[in-house]
């Protein structure tokens, strides 16, 4: 399985988590992460289901608080 496929597939979940603002695959270190943009601190958030890795890949937690359109 890819990291696209694995954001397919787990995207819709991983949004209807409240205080996730976005999903994305990115990298790090080299090596491809799902990166989980969060709008409020990670430790607001335990607790509340995010995972550590998603078929395989990490993830990884990026407080970037609320997005909004301009």
């Amino acid at each position: 399985m890819t990291i696209d496929d694995a954001l397919e597939k787990h995207t819709n979940r991983l949004m209807s988590i409240p205080g996730v603002v976005g999903v994305a695959a990115g990298e790090r270190e080299g090596t491809p992460v799902v990166l989980v943009m969060i709008d409020r601190p990670a430790q607001e958030l335990q607790g509340s289901g995010l995972p550590t890795h998603l078929e395989g890949f990490p993830v990884r937690l990026d407080h970037v608080g609320e997005i909004s359109a301009f």
